[in-house]
């Protein structure tokens, strides 16, 4: 697939409560790219993963994504946006009304996928990720283990063209992150753009994706390659 910018940066600053917490941030991501984010606890990560969804703005600087200024897109557009992207939050963010099924089942109903689709994908990527034996379960039924995968099935299920994860890996065991992270891979190859924040240098060391390091919300190390060493 021909890559081509899909989100540039340029000079880009957040201040909160006069507190710089993201400085003159450069770079670009283009469509396809692996990206790890990676940084101590404030130092701008979740900052910068909020600006991408269009969920919080920026003071100073340029973020154009799709080779649109964000501070420019209408309410609708940042709809469209936001349904394009696939989001692993921290936190679950799980209905606890609703079935496992029916939590990843959800955005496939708002696109407009036809019941039969729908089962067939959310079998698929709850096989994937090895939740499919509760899938009839309520949350608070679940681990915290079978919860975050839950929310990852949730995000991807669509194949979003770009999926943002949030520390994913969190509160997996080591088996099941690796099960995310070759999940993970396997939707960058099919087309999906992924930013993916960790603290797990398991990762990094085993791959040859883009590293950006953030340390008090300035940019400090941005390659290709597994030669970083955290």
């Amino acid at each position: 697939m021909k890559k081509n910018n899909f989100i540039l940066m340029d000079n880009l600053g957040v201040e909160h409560k006069n507190n710089k917490v993201l400085k003159n941030i450069n770079m670009q991501i283009e469509h396809g790219e692996f990206v790890f984010l990676i940084g101590e606890s404030g130092s701008g990560k979740t900052t910068l993963i909020e600006l991408i969804q269009g969920r919080r703005m920026y003071n100073t600087g340029s973020l154009k994504i799709k080779d649109k200024e964000l501070c420019q897109y209408n309410y609708i557009e940042l709809q469209n946006l936001r349904e394009m992207m696939g989001v692993v939050f921290q936190d679950t963010r799980l209905i606890e009304e609703w079935t496992v099924f029916e939590n990843i089942a959800y955005k496939l109903e708002y696109l407009g996928y036809p019941f039969s689709l729908i089962k067939s994908k959310v079998e698929e990527v709850t096989a994937d990720l090895k939740i499919d034996q509760c899938i009839k379960n309520l949350p608070r039924n679940l681990s915290g283990g079978e919860r975050q995968r839950v929310n990852i099935a949730r995000a991807i299920v669509a194949n979003p063209q770009i999926i943002i994860a949030d520390e994913p890996t969190a509160n997996l065991d080591k088996a099941n992150a690796k099960i995310v992270f070759e999940l993970l891979k396997k939707k960058n190859k099919i087309g999906s753009t992924i930013i993916m924040s960790t603290h797990d240098p398991n990762f990094i060391k085993e791959s040859e994706f883009r590293i950006i390091k953030l340390t008090k919300g300035e940019k400090v190390y941005d390659q290709c390659g597994s030669n970083y060493f955290i």
